[in-house]
């Protein structure tokens, strides 16, 4: 009881952000959004069980970006299996039963929700996502692009985003060159 009660303590002197965040990191491609989502999900992976829901990668590029990083193979779980968004809001519940707090999704763009536009598309995916955070007391990592028009315009703004932006709790953006 003892080491549990200690164990438990030490959970809350790890820093990071509390539970209950959706949170996005846009970055243009080839930004790193990936691979520093992939770096903090493995440290997570030494702690607790964590998720990488894998739509843009792929398996292979995971595993040999995993051998540069430290973490705990028995808590880092996988997920490439349907895009739709209901299934990936299922395995998150299902997940999330058997003590997983921690997702990351590799990314908004692959998402599929059947019969909407693109608005629609990420309107939904934003809010389902942001309402499951809250209700399951759990932290989404969505990576999306930023928007096409951010660095030639000089501002901030994720790639189909207004509700995606204001769904979030949280917004990082990984900028590979000084906005003008």
């Amino acid at each position: 009881d003892e080491l549990v009660n200690e164990e438990m303590k030490a959970i809350g002197t790890r820093g990071g952000l509390s539970l209950g965040n959706f949170v996005q990191i846009a970055g243009s491609r080839g930004s790193g959004k990936s691979s520093i989502m992939l770096k903090m999900l493995t440290g997570f992976s030494n702690y607790e069980k964590v998720c990488w829901f894998d739509f843009e990668m792929g398996e292979d590029r995971v595993v040999k970006k995993l051998e540069d990083f430290s973490h705990n193979d028995e808590n880092m779980l996988y997920y490439s299996s349907s895009r739709a968004l209901n299934d990936v809001v299922d395995e998150i519940k299902f997940l999330n039963s058997l003590g997983v707090n921690h997702f990351v999704i590799d990314s908004a763009m692959k998402i599929q929700v059947p019969n909407a536009d693109k608005y629609d598309r990420f309107s939904t995916i934003s809010s389902y996502l942001a309402e499951l955070t809250s209700s399951l007391g759990i932290n989404v990592y969505m990576i999306n692009q930023m928007a096409q028009s951010s660095e030639r315009e000089g501002h901030l703004a994720i790639k189909h985003g207004n509700d995606a932006e204001y769904d979030a709790d949280f917004i990082f953006y990984i900028l590979t060159k000084p906005l003008i």
